[in-house]
């Protein structure tokens, strides 16, 4: 059976007992489970769920997908030579762009305000509705900037 690498106390087979000395895992998926969910964060949330329903899903998703198809143009431009699918029908909203140092690239980019993140040989941007063309331009003129 599959043991889980880090689990909470409603992965115990008798979680209301509030045994803490010893840690019977149940049998099922559920043994899976962590603990309570941070309270503060689920309210938090709410907040952009109430955005994104305003906005209307289609809205966001047709904003998202031009705001990527215009950050691959524009990095494009700049020299840059994001790791994207061809059409853009497949593709999501993550521009991966190869770089030799990411986390050295991350890290300018936060300097500037600016959040991305670093995965092997690669800077990940990741445009959203509520970016403007002027965000990824601002990331575009870091990373162009080696």
């Amino acid at each position: 059976m599959l043991e889980p690498a880090a689990t909470g106390w409603f992965a115990h087979t008798r979680p209301f007992d509030f045994a803490t000395a010893t840690l019977s895992l149940r049998e099922d998926g559920r043994r899976f489970e962590t603990g309570t969910p941070s309270v503060g964060a689920v309210y938090a949330q709410l907040a952009g769920l109430e955005l994104l329903r305003q906005a209307g899903l289609p809205a966001v998703q047709r904003e998202t997908r031009r705001l990527t198809a215009e950050l691959i143009e524009d990095a494009c431009a700049a020299g840059l030579s994001p790791r994207v699918a061809p059409n853009p029908a497949e593709r999501s909203a993550i521009v991966p762009i190869p770089r030799a140092d990411p986390h050295t690239d991350v890290d300018r980019l936060a300097r500037a305000g600016i959040i991305a993140d670093a995965r092997p040989g690669l800077v990940r941007l990741s445009p959203y509705f509520y970016n403007t063309p002027a965000d990824h331009r601002a990331a575009l003129e870091i990373l162009a900037d080696v």
